[in-house]
């Protein structure tokens, strides 16, 4: 049987933080920071624009100390589509942030995102989509 994705199904996420963390909320994604100092994003399901994404950047450069860019862990399993305009102000904003991102997730994302994600790489930062969290989180802790 199909399933039929639409703005308002949430699927759950497979990145979960731990209990008592702290959490910083926008309104494409749920952020904390884990033990190691990767920052850690769950995805929400509704429409990306460059506001939500300006809101992520402000929030990317609270985090910043001594000028050292962040790891980015993203469970980006409720992304269904990312428009060119958008692709393009995350391709240039990001690396100024952020050093290297993990994507985790499964099924469409894969498919429909994947330009996006070559962009960033044209950009000289590491993005690597896994299939699983300790796979994403074994590999930023090489940028740490």
């Amino acid at each position: 049987m199909a399933v039929k994705y639409t703005t308002t199904m949430q699927i759950e996420c497979i990145l979960t933080p731990p209990l008592g963390t702290q959490l910083f909320e926008t309104a494409i994604s749920t952020f904390w920071m884990d033990e190691n100092g990767i920052l850690c994003a769950n995805t929400k399901n509704i429409e990306r624009t460059i506001e939500h994404y300006k809101e992520m950047i402000k929030l990317f450069s609270s985090f910043i100390k001594n000028e050292e860019k962040l790891c980015f862990l993203t469970d980006a399993i409720n992304v269904l589509h990312i428009s060119k305009e958008v692709a393009e102000y995350i391709s240039v904003e990001f690396p100024k942030y952020i050093k290297a991102e993990a994507v985790v997730t499964q099924g469409l994302f894969k498919t429909s995102l994947t330009t996006t994600f070559l962009r960033l790489n044209n950009t000289g930062m590491p993005v690597q989509l896994f299939p699983s969290v300790d796979e994403a989180k074994t590999w930023l802790k090489t940028y740490l």
